[in-house]
Formats: C-alpha cells, sequence, structure tokens
C-alpha cells in the first residue's frame, strides 16, 4: 500500500504582506501507515515550488512542518499557495501588496503644480534631489528588479513635496 501522508491545521489560511517581507507557513502532517515513512512536502506559491522539506514519521505518527523566512520579492497580487505530500494538500491565500510610496504622493500633487514657479526654490533643492536620488539608486541596486537605475518618479515627487512645504515656509 502507498504510504499515505495526510495534512491538516493549514495556518495561516490567508496572508498579506508588503512586497520583500518574508512569511511563515504552518500545517500537520499524519500518517496511518503502521511503519515508518519519508515524504517530501511541498509549498508553492502559484506554480513555483519555494520550499521544501523532507519529513519522515513513525507509525501512525504526525508532527508539525513550519516552512519560515518565505520570501516575497517579485511577487505581487492575490496568489494560490498550496503545501503538499503526495498524497494531499491544502491551500491558502497569499496577498502581497505593493509598499504604498504612490498614496503620500497622490495627494499633494495639486500643491506641487502651484509651486513650480519658485525657481529659486527648485535651484536650492536640486542637491536635496541628487542626495534622494543616491538613496533610490542603491535600494533599486539591492532590488536587482530589472528596472533602470537612477531618479525614480517617486523620488521627483517626493523632492517636488519638499520644494512646496519650504515655499509654504516661506511665504508664511
Amino acid at each position: 500500500l502507498p504510504t499515505t501522508f495526510s495534512l491538516s491545521n493549514l495556518d495561516p489560511q490567508n496572508i498579506t504582506v508588503t512586497q520583500g517581507e518574508r512569511f511563515n507557513v504552518s500545517t500537520t502532517v499524519t500518517t496511518s501507515r503502521y511503519s515508518d515513512s519519508t515524504q517530501d512536502v511541498e509549498l508553492r506559491v502559484g506554480n513555483d515550488t519555494v520550499a521544501t522539506q523532507e519529513v519522515t514519521l513513525d507509525q501512525q505518527g504526525s508532527t508539525t512542518v513550519t516552512f519560515t523566512g518565505i520570501n516575497t520579492s517579485g511577487i505581487e497580487g492575490s496568489l494560490e499557495y498550496t503545501v503538499m505530500t503526495e498524497s494531499d494538500s491544502q491551500t491558502g491565500t497569499l496577498t502581497v501588496e505593493i509598499p504604498d510610496d504612490g498614496d503620500e504622493t497622490d495627494d499633494t500633487d495639486s500643491d506641487e503644480g502651484a509651486d513650480d514657479g519658485m525657481g529659486s526654490d527648485d535651484e536650492s533643492d536640486s542637491a536635496d534631489e541628487d542626495s534622494a536620488s543616491g538613496e533610490d539608486e542603491t535600494d533599486e541596486g539591492e532590488d536587482t528588479d530589472g528596472s533602470t537605475p537612477g531618479f525614480g518618479v517617486v523620488a521627483a515627487l517626493i523632492a517636488l513635496l519638499i520644494v512646496g512645504l519650504i515655499s509654504r515656509r516661506q511665504h508664511s
């Protein structure tokens, strides 16, 4: 008879993380076989196997298998994740959210347009923009996400926000 490894108690069922964060998943593995048995337990995200553990159980034994530190870089959106053995599987939902950098800059768009006419403020903040782009280049290099290095849209919007705030303080 083939060995049956049953799965139960998938924890958590639903996972929500920000892209780049790591997550953990655990499940209970049980066998009803009357002899020692070994099988691989896999964690798949979408169609990709992201982790595997070899599990050996004594006769009619059970253990908790935990996959820790699963990286979400390069994953976005809502995907099904599955913990599986040769004979059973359990499925949950993984939601990977993009960082909220865009929400802060959207609120300041109208202020930035009014402050663009202040040439002297733009010139004085160009050093700040250069340092901000340097920080972004470092971040992009670490991510290795294939994007073009340099001054990003988010950094430009943040620099314009700074210009607007300085301009408002000078006019107050």
